[in-house]
């Protein structure tokens, strides 16, 4: 009888630790998964501020040659066209397209006893998350609240509220993708994506799939520190 009760409790404790290693094994491939994700999602970012600050130093640099010319003609017409592709680039144009809008919230549930109640409010870390998985899924252009996401678009806390491009909004905040519906879509909802972490704290996340959002252009001022029209 000792015997058989020792063999339960032996394979109980070998159960035990195959079920331990199992599930540290599952959380480091997540972790690592997460990362990898989050770290390709950076080099994405990075990429595209490189080139959309290129983008804006042309646009300066055209602005400024098209000034200069004293009578409109032929040569004007062509920088012209050449000023309205780069604007268009930089996220300067008005665009419009099929998409996404993505409608983040406050959480209505009851804070739990002992818990900071400020995880159940939206913040601006979590818009930005939101934009990198819209960007890495594809997004072409993007807008919060219609406020034109640019290579110099700063997303912060502003005491109570949340600034973008140093305009503050609060929630509810609705963030406009153009870009394929389905995969804008499936990068906020998918299992494990940013959705079931906001969830999580009860933030509010609805998305909803368009055959035509509008993106407005950028409407703040153009300012380059260290870019200068070229000669």
């Amino acid at each position: 009888m000792k015997g058989s009760v020792k063999a339960v409790a032996l394979a109980m404790l070998v159960l035990g630790i195959m079920l331990g290693m199992n599930y540290r094994i599952q959380a480091g491939q997540e972790s690592s998964l997460a990362y990898q994700r989050y770290a390709a999602a950076q080099r994405l970012l990075h990429t595209q501020d490189v080139q959309r600050a290129a983008l804006e130093a042309q646009v300066a640099r055209l602005r400024h040659r098209l000034a200069a010319m004293p009578q409109p003609g032929a040569s004007t017409a062509g920088l012209r066209n050449a000023l309205s592709g780069a604007e268009l680039a930089a996220g300067m144009t008005t665009v419009s397209g099929a998409g996404v809008v993505v409608t983040l919230d406050d959480s209505k549930a009851r804070v739990a006893p002992g818990a900071n109640p400020e995880d159940y409010l939206l913040h601006d870390q979590d818009l930005l998350r939101t934009v990198n998985e819209l960007n890495l899924a594809g997004a072409e252009a993007v807008s919060i609240n219609g406020q034109r996401l640019t290579a110099g678009s700063q997303i912060r806390c502003a005491g109570p509220t949340i600034s973008v491009n140093e305009v503050r909004i609060a929630p509810p905040v609705h963030i406009t993708a153009i870009g394929d519906p389905t995969r804008l879509a499936a990068a906020i909802e998918a299992p494990g994506a940013i959705q079931d972490t906001l969830h999580f704290w009860g933030i509010q996340v609805r998305v909803h799939q368009k055959q035509r959002v509008v993106v407005p252009g950028y409407a703040g001022p153009l300012i380059l520190r260290y870019a200068r029209p070229g000669r």
